[in-house]
């Protein structure tokens, strides 16, 4: 049976309302946290507007467990479970999408920043999620996804950071993984061997 498009929509708003229902004001570090836990990993996330709702977008990201950072504290990414058994987690930053490069894309385009926003868990997939993210403009931003390709940071609204932001966490997670180099993964350089290591 055909779903119409005012169903669809009207579906996707309500389940991103549930999102934004779970998205609290956090008491933030002003530092780098690093932390050991499961996460979602958005860094080459495809996101997309949300019907009726200004300043936010749903993006498909990846579930990762292991180390990971970013300002919110380590007990505020504990996993939640809903009355309704949804799973719920933050986004944060880590190393497990490395196997992808980053590219430097201008301000014209817009990007989602999805560092510590709240996400859901795919019922029907455990290594996926949901998550609702800030869209910003007028900001030039680094992404992994794009695939190299300047052309490509304008076919989607892809998620991101600022290359000052995202150098602050990768100097940080480096540290809190015993990394002696900080690995840089652009695309004109080669992965650090450190990376290779670990992964």
């Amino acid at each position: 049976m055909k779903i119409s498009a005012t169903k669809w929509i009207a579906g996707l708003s309500i389940f991103c309302l549930t999102l934004l229902a779970m998205s609290v004001s956090y008491a933030k570090s002003n530092r780098p946290v690093v932390c050991n836990n499961k996460y979602a990993l958005c860094s080459a996330a495809s996101c997309i507007k949300i019907p009726g709702v200004k300043g936010k977008v749903l993006c498909h990201c990846s579930i990762w467990n292991g180390k990971n950072v970013g300002y919110s504290t380590c007990r505020q990414r504990r996993m939640k479970t809903g009355k309704h058994k949804q799973q719920y987690i933050l986004s944060t930053f880590s190393f497990g999408g490395f196997h992808y490069k980053s590219i430097n894309c201008p301000a014209s385009s817009p990007w989602a920043s999805c560092l510590d926003q709240p996400c859901i868990i795919d019922a029907n997939h455990s290594r996926r999620a949901f998550c609702t993210c800030n869209i910003k403009y007028n900001t030039a931003f680094l992404t992994f996804a794009g695939e190299c390709n300047l052309k490509n940071c304008s076919q989607s609204i892809w998620s991101g950071a600022t290359e000052a932001g995202n150098a602050k966490l990768v100097k940080a997670l480096a540290k809190g993984m015993g990394l002696k180099k900080v690995p840089n993964r652009s695309c004109t350089l080669n992965t650090s061997s450190d990376v290779k290591n670990k992964f």
